[in-house]
């Protein structure tokens, strides 16, 4: 970055939020990447955000 002259700096805002959706049929064996948004949902759970976007 030195060669560039760029800095890193953090980013406070604007605060930035997005939706995501995920459908699965009811009887079917989970894909990958479900069994991951499930796994998005739940660290989202557990740090008291909401999922829904609210």
């Amino acid at each position: 970055m030195k060669f560039y002259q760029l800095r890193m700096r953090p980013l406070l805002g604007p605060e930035l939020r997005r939706k995501f959706l995920v459908y699965q049929r009811a009887s079917a064996t989970l894909a990958p990447a479900a069994e991951f948004a499930q796994f998005l949902y739940g660290q989202v759970a557990s740090r008291g955000w909401s999922a829904s976007g609210q």
